[in-house]
């Protein structure tokens, strides 16, 4: 008894189909990953651009000295740095209260991660959602021996990308609060309505294999 054969110009089509059925959409979907910067880094940088528009003000010297302050105290770790590498990079030379002709201030009143729209790059491929961060700032900049604000204001910016599910949890700092987000449900067509789809279009796939061969 002879075995089945199925001729290459019968099968192939029922190969492609299944292929386009099965396989991500676009290739771009399956780099999404790679240097991907944390939600603290992130944060980081967001708070060195309001740093920076603030050091760029025009003032009356020409290697001016100035006290910063970051609030709040409890996220003030792991951002002064960003603030002063700032000020430094544009010139100023940070001191101590008594000795800065300068005080500048930057408080922090907005810190926010959101991920939204949680979606598959094709059908079976990888799970990505959107990313958004946020910073949200009080500045201030004061010449202590003239007792003059040159600046007072509120600054804003944000960063926004695209990630992969599964990338969270390392994107995100365990010991700070404020880079964690809130991680939106995926929905109905996810928990049923997908596999269903998924094993319909190999069904479909498999009844066209077959149905050509007799």
């Amino acid at each position: 008894m002879r075995g089945l054969v199925f001729p290459v110009r019968s099968w192939c089509p029922c190969f492609v189909f299944l292929l386009t059925v099965a396989m991500p959409l676009g290739a771009a979907g399956q780099d999404t990953s790679k240097f991907l910067p944390t939600n603290l880094q992130c944060f980081q940088t967001l708070v060195t651009e309001i740093a920076d528009s603030v050091a760029g003000i025009s003032v009356p010297s020409d290697s001016p000295s100035i006290h910063l302050i970051v609030d709040p105290a409890d996220i003030r770790w792991f951002l002064q740095d960003a603030v002063m590498q700032s000020f430094r990079t544009r010139g100023w030379r940070t001191a101590i209260p008594d000795s800065a002709r300068f005080t500048g201030s930057v408080g922090l009143v907005r810190m926010l991660v959101t991920y939204a729209n949680v979606r598959r790059i094709g059908l079976l491929g990888t799970k990505v959602l959107d990313r958004k961060i946020q910073i949200t700032a009080m500045t201030r900049l004061e010449d202590n021996r003239r007792d003059l604000v040159l600046w007072s204001g509120e600054r804003s910016t944000e960063f926004s990308d695209t990630i992969e599910l599964s990338d969270i949890e390392s994107l995100e700092h365990p010991s700070i609060p404020a880079t964690h987000g809130s991680i939106p449900a995926e929905g109905f067509f996810f928990g049923w309505v997908e596999p269903l789809v998924i094993i319909g279009a190999i069904a479909v796939a498999l009844f066209l294999l077959f149905t050509v061969q007799s």
